[in-house]
């Protein structure tokens, strides 16, 4: 693909799998970048489907409108999974005759590794607040984030529902279509990583300040931008 152009493929087939009709069918968890996996696979999920996707988005939503700062970076899989209940809480199953709570995932003990996290009956959910305090996001940012990152696969909404959004349509920037992004980055270098690396190491010797992120709110062609889909208007 092209991203500077506005054109993007996805084709990463290494650990593809046959599609089956079974509901049980067995996949590996030891997939997604560490910063970007979702609750399910450290706690040893083995089925599961596009709702891991959509955590994953959730991540990248908010380090792209943070700047590039993750929002989760933890080195190891004990390490992410602490940052995860410490933003997030800590997962248990729905109590009878309590109030629904962010943190409510039915048949979590049921995974595999359950057994070995250590039950926080304190712990509670900080995630908007840590949102909040982030300079560029704004309140329908931080409620695609929430649900994007919620504990609970199954309540996690889909690529569709979260496109139907209403931070995609009514805060700026407005969605553009390929030919304005292309126009938007026209003076962006290509950011391909192992290029970008070797930029910015030639930058630091010559003392030149690093790039980042565009502003959230920078300056776009949004003549060319995406109307909202129907029932959105």
């Amino acid at each position: 693909g092209k991203p500077m152009r506005g054109e993007l493929k996805i084709a990463d087939f290494g650990l593809a799998r046959s599609k089956s009709s079974e509901d049980d069918q067995k996949l590996t968890n030891r997939v997604i970048t560490l910063w970007y996996r979702p609750p399910e696979l450290f706690l040893g999920a083995t089925v599961y489907g596009t709702e891991v996707d959509m955590w994953s988005v959730g991540c990248m939503l908010a380090e792209l409108i943070n700047g590039g700062k993750p929002i989760l970076a933890g080195k190891t899989d004990t390490e992410q999974i602490d940052k995860i209940f410490h933003l997030c809480g800590q997962p248990r199953e729905p109590l009878d005759g309590a109030e629904p709570s962010p943190l409510d995932w039915k048949g979590v003990s049921m995974l595999p590794q359950w057994p070995t996290i250590r039950r926080d009956p304190n712990s509670k959910s900080r995630i908007v607040k840590y949102l909040e305090g982030q300079k560029d996001m704004t309140q329908e940012a931080i409620n695609l984030i929430v649900s994007l990152l919620t504990l609970d696969p199954k309540k996690r909404p889909k690529a569709k529902e979260a496109f139907g959004h209403n931070f995609f349509y009514f805060e700026e920037p407005n969605p553009l279509l390929p030919e304005g992004i292309a126009e938007f980055f026209k003076d962006f270098e290509p950011s391909h990583e192992w290029e970008t690396k070797n930029r910015e190491k030639e930058k630091r010797k010559a003392g030149v300040p690093l790039g980042g992120y565009p502003p959230v709110g920078a300056d776009l062609k949004r003549q060319r931008y995406v109307a909202p889909p129907p029932g959105r208007r």
